[in-house]
């Protein structure tokens, strides 16, 4: 920038070559956004004279229409002569002198407009930031719930196979007291047969068939219950395994839920702290349009990385 305001001193002020001693006795900021009503310099024919804030300055002379006013002379100068400029030599560089101030002010406006543009993209690329990272904890937040759906339905399937197990179990009591009362009959028809082997004696081949008839009725019936009673413990041991398996099932997706849960909470505790900082952050701007300071500009700058490596961060 100051490059610039250079060229259009040099380019507005031809002929003049006190250019240099002047710059060397101001900043930067002075010479390019300062107050240049409160410093006049003029130049004769022979582009000797010079004058600053600060310089000594020679008594008034009054003349007629090509009077000769005070001329401020710089100290740093080899010549210890006084110039006298003529007054219309003296509106001509007030003149240059106002073009010059206008360049400069026109070069500080683009500046200041180029420096908003740049702000603005920044803004605008926090914003996108902030809306990824919402919308990405919307999707968790589907998730959850998908999760939860299917947590649901894996419950009432669980109670549906409770309820069956219960059942086979209740078909397992029901055979094993079959099987006693089978037990009992059983000894019934010991000692029923111990009777006949009393009466054998009489009627051996009668006694034999009947024994033989009734002995592969109830050995049949003993068979089959205790095929329906093995097949019945093996239903309860397969439903029994299920159920561990879905048990599992279930408690891993309970960590799992517990584990995206956990991810969620954490996700909307940085986007309220990015959302709260993105707020002080644009408050710290409106300010700083008022407080124009190159100590505040630079706070805010750093606030402004820190901030974009902040959502950086969150990204990935």
């Amino acid at each position: 920038m100051r490059s610039m305001a250079l060229k259009n001193e040099e380019a507005s002020s031809n002929g003049y070559n006190s250019a240099s001693s002047f710059e060397s006795q101001m900043s930067d900021w002075d010479f390019l956004f300062g107050d240049w009503e409160k410093t006049t310099y003029i130049s004769s024919r022979t582009d000797d004279a010079v004058g600053i804030s600060g310089a000594t300055t020679l008594p008034v002379i009054i003349g007629d229409a090509h009077k000769l006013r005070q001329v401020k002379h710089s100290p740093t100068y080899e010549s210890d002569g006084i110039h006298l400029v003529p007054e219309c030599h003296m509106e001509e560089a007030l003149l240059v002198d106002e073009e010059t101030h206008f360049g400069h002010q026109e070069v500080y406006t683009v500046a200041e407009l180029w420096k908003g543009h740049d702000e603005s993209n920044k803004r605008d690329k926090a914003t996108q930031d902030l809306l990824s990272a919402l919308q990405r904890a919307n999707v968790s937040e589907d998730s959850y719930l998908h999760e939860v759906n299917q947590r649901k339905q894996i419950e009432e399937i669980l109670t549906i196979q409770r309820l069956e197990i219960d059942e086979m179990k209740r078909r397992s009591y029901t055979l094993h007291d079959e099987l006693q009362d089978s037990k009992k009959q059983k000894l019934m028809l010991e000692q029923h047969i111990i009777q006949i082997e009393t009466a054998r004696k009489d009627n051996v081949k009668e006694i034999t068939d009947f024994f033989t008839e009734k002995s592969c009725e109830e050995t049949k019936k003993c068979l089959k219950l205790e095929m329906d009673l093995l097949s019945a413990l093996q239903k309860a041991r397969e439903m029994e395994n299920l159920y561990q398996n879905e048990k599992g099932r279930r408690l891993d997706m309970d960590v799992k839920i517990t584990r995206q849960r956990v991810e969620i909470e954490e996700t909307k505790k940085h986007r309220d702290e990015l959302y709260y900082e993105l707020k002080d952050l644009k408050e710290h701007m409106l300010k700083l349009k008022i407080i124009d300071v190159p100590d505040e500009t630079n706070r805010r700058r750093r606030a402004e990385r820190d901030l974009l490596s902040a959502l950086e961060m969150v990204r990935y």
